[in-house]
């Protein structure tokens, strides 16, 4: 009888370890998981403003729109909790106790994020205008931010992406416009103008992200990662990301010019104030960023959303008002 209760309780065990996900503990986990699935926030989700900027674009339908939705819902929400759950070890001894949790149910999440990359998928292949062309791309940059996280399985063998600022820009470099663009293709069939709008979010996104890893620094130097924050000077990745942003206005200038966008998106133009202002204040004291300097940082970010969300007001009134 010793033998027979110790394997039945074993079995037991292991039968509540699976339930784990039962009762009102289930639902604070999926929760908090759901909460991470949205960490860090971007333009794309949970705010969806570059979905809102495709719809306003494209003049497309609302039903189009929450396809858009479905898409970023699953396919960042999978990026971000795969992102997390192979760095939650170094983030943990970082003071980040909230992805502890990530760990403790690592098996379950790990088939939770392929399932949601699967209906990311299903979304493309169905709702896509280019289907073919839409899913080619999805799939390219799902294996590539696949490996930019990865050290549970093919990491294990190489040096994941995000370790090294120059994967890593090549993997933004990819990533961005493919997605992009499949983002576009549940609006309108791929053209002249889907192009170029995956060309200017790519920008507007590029010139936050190079920005991202100052936040880790600490984090990415005991790791040995060489990130862009960790090789170059803060001053100099601030001045990348100006650079960037400017660029972004000058594409939506010669969009107006060459009527590729609708003439009002010169209201965009708009946010030069806000974005100018912000650029002056964290320059000065050499770039060094003080306390001080946090709230024009800020003022620096909310300047590419005022510049989005004008985008977005301008073609909207231009879908109501074509000329």
């Amino acid at each position: 009888m010793g033998p027979w209760r110790r394997r039945t309780g074993e079995k037991l065990r292991k039968y509540l370890k699976r339930l784990r996900f039962s009762g009102h503990s289930s639902f604070l986990t999926i929760f908090k998981i759901i909460k991470l699935s949205a960490t860090p926030p971007s333009i794309v989700f949970p705010y969806p403003l570059v979905p809102l900027l495709a719809l306003s674009l494209s003049c497309s339908k609302i039903a189009n729109f929450m396809v858009s939705l479905v898409f970023v819902s699953t396919y960042c929400g999978a990026t971000n909790l795969w992102n997390h759950l192979n760095d939650a070890e170094i983030d943990i001894k970082f003071g980040r106790e909230e992805f502890k949790l990530l760990l403790d149910v690592k098996s379950y999440l790990v088939a939770f994020i392929v399932i949601l990359y699967i209906l990311a998928l299903i979304s493309v292949f169905y709702f896509s205008f280019n289907p073919q062309t839409a899913c080619i791309l999805f799939g390219i940059s799902l294996i590539l931010t696949w490996m930019y996280s990865d050290r549970i399985l093919i990491g294990k063998s190489f040096r994941r992406f995000k370790e090294h600022y120059v994967t890593e820009i090549l993997t933004y470099l990819v990533v961005l416009p493919s997605s992009s663009i499949v983002l576009w293709s549940l609006f309108s069939e791929i053209n002249m103008r889907g192009i170029a709008f995956a060309l200017l979010v790519t920008f507007v996104y590029f010139s936050l992200i190079v920005l991202k890893d100052i936040k880790d620094l600490s984090a990415d130097e005991y790791a040995g990662y060489k990130t862009l924050a960790v090789v170059f000077p803060v001053r100099s990745l601030f001045k990348l990301s100006i650079f960037l942003g400017l660029v972004c206005y000058v594409f939506v200038l010669v969009y107006c010019l060459e009527h590729v966008f609708p003439p009002l998106n010169l209201l965009g133009l708009l946010s030069l104030s806000l974005f100018f202002h912000s650029t002056f204040k964290i320059r000065e004291g050499d770039w060094r960023i003080t306390i001080g300097k946090i709230k024009y940082i800020k003022e620096y970010v909310s300047s590419y959303l005022l510049f989005i969300v004008l985008l977005i007001l301008a073609n909207f009134c231009s879908c109501l008002n074509p000329i």
